[in-house]
């Protein structure tokens, strides 16, 4: 949890990334988007939306991970990262 709120080192990503369970989706999925609206980064978005998708889909009724991937999804369309943002500005006006 701790790695939740100041991120997490790429040690313990590849560690979530290489289990099979819905628990490690879930926090990865989490931890991702975090780290994607810290640092405005599409990659972490896409990833997030991905991992998300499966654990948002089983809960009912539609709580918090439902709507951490459609935040996930949503930002995911938008620039590659903040310096994309600043150069082209909004896509979506």
């Amino acid at each position: 949890l701790a790695y939740l709120e100041r991120g997490f080192p790429l040690s313990v990503e590849r560690a979530l990334t290489a289990r099979d369970d819905d628990d490690a989706k879930l926090l990865l999925g989490q931890a991702l988007l975090r780290r994607g609206l810290t640092y405005f980064r599409a990659e972490d978005f896409r990833t997030a939306a991905a991992l998300l998708a499966s654990a948002a889909a089983r809960e009912l009724p539609r709580g918090p991970v439902a709507l951490s991937h459609a935040l996930a999804t949503a930002l995911s369309a938008g620039p590659e990262d903040a310096a994309e943002l600043i150069l082209r500005g909004p896509l979506f006006a």
